[in-house]
């Protein structure tokens, strides 16, 4: 066939720029590299793919040895139980437990549903990070890090 593979269109860069996100992206590497206690935290009201992401993320962390939750305000909806290790993602934890916390496919503060906690979490350890695939986040005002 002539025209087999189809030659594919250039990829864009994000918004931000390849080499600020590439700056993010390094960020957000080294502290997962040098940090050994790590929580993702998801939104409200969870969706397939913060459920997915976070879990996904959460097994790559795990080969790391380093020690990894997946946390959110509700339960994970049925139709998501399937994942790999959906039934480990817990509403219980301390904030102080964690050398990092990344807030995954969220960009409202509000909608993690612990707001007022990572505020605290954020003036006392500094280690803020958030991951998301949206263009607008008022995480800003708080975070060190973010990465989409």
């Amino acid at each position: 066939v002539k025209n087999y593979p189809p030659k594919l269109a250039p990829r864009r860069a994000p918004c931000r720029g390849t080499k600020a996100m590439n700056g993010a992206l390094a960020q957000v590497v080294d502290l997962i590299t040098n940090l050994d206690r790590i929580l993702l935290l998801v939104h409200r009201e969870p969706d397939g793919d913060t459920h997915a992401s976070s879990l996904a993320l959460a097994a790559s962390i795990r080969q790391l040895g380093k020690s990894v939750v997946v946390a959110g305000r509700d339960p994970v909806p049925g139709v998501f139980q399937f994942l790999p290790g959906a039934y480990t993602i817990t509403n219980d934890f301390l904030l102080s437990d964690y050398e990092l916390v990344a807030v995954i496919d969220c960009g409202d503060l509000k909608r993690t549903g612990y707001h007022e906690r990572l505020v605290q979490f954020a003036k006392t350890k500094g280690r803020l990070v958030n991951i998301d695939h949206h263009g607008r986040s008022d995480l800003h005002k708080i975070q060190r890090h973010y990465f989409w």
